[in-house]
């Protein structure tokens, strides 16, 4: 017979979102179960902290060990929009120092491990099956949910369960799945999408020689951000001394100029910035200056019609997702966790939705500033006005219908 375990709140997801609510959670006294689909050990698309983490990361007491792992320090930004000289960012006057650029997969892995070591938390890994839906018993619980997943911290009567088939039955569930819809999203948490972009990802391996004296670039460590005719690149270097270039468009651009490789190719040959930062390192591959893997990501922005009930709460891209020009998916996910976190157990003290309400309202409201914001930013670039992918981004932006 498979045991039940009774949780206050059950998360599905373990990514940044996911972790931060399960620690918040869980400071707080709060019996937790945090489920993780993957295992952490595949490739993720990493991101850049600003300084201002430092304090947020203590908070969730993982200070030290993000230290410990050794992500590379983000001294400032650089963009190179419209015709204009390029913007520059430079955080040595920041009180907190430098930004970092994240190995994402050791940044997750180190936050769910912080989750699972805490009291009250049992984390689930590798999990599949999962079946999440309401109880018909609403005095004790809200939720079941039944999964097979593994733990290395979770005994039942019968001794360990990796790989099990396994229960919860919880009073609240959040849903912190990233871009992937949470199960048994409710309809009318649907999403509302403002655009179809996606990010055609590249890493070029790390130069076997140096680069030539007169190209101070290739050895720039900061972000680089740079428009072309048809979106924008990002790039950025890795501790390994390898070198992560993004082409940020639409998907029917991508299609329309002949796949993925093509147009990562012929977008580069529009970023003279982005070419000069490659000199001096060795590509591969069919073609000049194209890396033997290219992946295709999302990067479309939206928001869900409803993002919290009185038993059910989405956070960080399960809620709402911003265009990476924006530079918060990460800082977002942390920071919107610790506030979820306050509304749930405000939630469950008092026994009324207002604080479910409050915190729905102000992501909402973040989210009609942040489509501002982005409007006004797009609309900075002018050289390419008979451009599908600015011209779209030059309308002015409707409220998202609640």
């Amino acid at each position: 017979m498979t045991d039940v375990i009774p949780v206050d709140v059950a998360i599905i997801g373990g990514g940044p979102a996911g972790c931060a609510v399960a620690i918040s959670l869980a400071q707080s006294g709060r019996r937790v179960a945090l489920l993780e689909r993957t295992n952490y050990r595949t490739a993720r698309v990493g991101e850049t902290l600003p300084p201002a983490i430092q304090p947020l990361l203590r908070d969730l007491g993982v200070w030290e060990q993000f230290l410990a792992d050794e992500h590379s320090a983000a001294p400032g930004l650089v963009v190179q929009w419209d015709y204009g000289q390029a913007y520059e960012t430079d955080h040595i006057f920041n009180p907190y120092g430098c930004g970092w650029n994240l190995n994402r997969l050791k940044f997750d892995r180190t936050l769910y491990k912080a989750a699972s070591a805490l009291e009250g938390v049992f984390a689930f890994s590798e999990v599949s099956r999962l079946v999440c839906k309401r109880s018909s018993n609403r005095s004790n619980c809200a939720w079941l949910l039944t999964f097979t997943g593994n733990s290395k911290e979770f005994h039942t009567n019968s001794g360990r369960s990796p790989g099990r088939h396994l229960s919860l039955s919880a009073r609240f569930v959040v849903g912190a799945t990233g871009r992937v819809a949470p199960p048994s999203l409710p309809h009318s948490l649907k999403r509302v999408s403002v655009d179809n972009m996606v990010g055609v990802v590249g890493r070029l391996p790390p130069r076997t020689s140096p680069p030539p004296l007169e190209c101070a670039e290739a050895d720039d460590t900061r972000i680089w951000i740079e428009s072309v005719r048809d979106g924008w690149w990002y790039s950025v270097p890795l501790p390994d001394g390898s070198l992560v270039a993004v082409y940020l468009t639409d998907a029917d651009l991508v299609r329309a100029q002949g796949g993925a490789r093509t147009a990562w190719q012929s977008s580069l040959a529009q970023a003279p910035r982005l070419k000069s930062r490659l000199n001096g390192i060795e590509v591969t591959g069919e073609v000049n200056m194209l890396p033997n893997n290219l992946r295709v990501v999302a990067a479309d922005s939206y928001c869900r019609r409803r993002l919290a009930s009185q038993d059910y709460l989405l956070v960080g891209d399960a809620a709402c997702a911003w265009d990476p020009l924006s530079g918060q998916g990460v800082f977002r996910a942390l920071t919107e966790g610790r506030m979820a976190a306050r509304a749930i157990d405000g939630y469950m003290l008092r026994g009324d939705c207002g604080a479910l309400k409050e915190y729905e309202g102000h992501l909402l409201k973040n989210f009609d500033t942040y489509l501002q914001e982005r409007y006004e930013m797009y609309c900075r670039e002018t050289r390419f006005p008979a451009s599908p992918f600015w011209r779209r981004r030059r309308k002015a932006p409707a409220p998202i219908p609640v």
